[in-house]
This record gives C-alpha cells, sequence and structure tokens, in this order.
C-alpha cells in the first residue's frame, strides 16, 4: 500500500519538473537535458512548457545570444525571414 503511494507520488513530482528537466530551446525547437540549455527563464506563470523560454548552448554560440532580449531579436527575425520567403513563392 505504501510503496503505492510513494511511487505514484514519484511519478506526479517527476511529470511536473519535466519541463525543467528536459526544457526545449526556442531556436532550433529540440527537447534537451537542463545541463545543454545555457538561458532557461520563466516568462510566465504557465505551469508546462510555455512559461518558460530557454535556448541552448549550441544555439547561444550560433547566434549569439546571451541575453532574453538577444532572443527575442533572433527570433523576430527568423519570423520575419521566414515570411519574407513565403511571400516570393
Amino acid at each position: 500500500m505504501y510503496t503505492f503511494l510513494i511511487v505514484s507520488s514519484v511519478l506526479a513530482v517527476f511529470i511536473t519538473l519535466i519541463p525543467d528537466i528536459f526544457p526545449y530551446c526556442s531556436c532550433c525547437r529540440k527537447k534537451k537535458f537542463r545541463p545543454f540549455i545555457k538561458l532557461h527563464v520563466p516568462v510566465s506563470f504557465k505551469l508546462w512548457y510555455g512559461g518558460y523560454k530557454s535556448v541552448c548552448r549550441k544555439c547561444c554560440r550560433k547566434y549569439y545570444i546571451n541575453s532574453i532580449d538577444d532572443l527575442n531579436n533572433v527570433l523576430r527575425l527568423k519570423k520575419y525571414t521566414e515570411a519574407k520567403i513565403k511571400s516570393e513563392f
């Protein structure tokens, strides 16, 4: 009886902490293990992946991202270029 309660509580804690253990990179959209993430900042009070902005180390080096403002600029430029490419075709 007690083992079931312990296992279920550990499982519930693990499920709620998945966004902190395996955040996804906002640039490359890949889920990565937490040590590979350089920036991991809460931006809202959402409980799941929408509450954090994260950037992996590879994207930080590739796009020279050191802060959330740099990330917002990169995402804005990516969106602009994608819209520009779609409008040409």
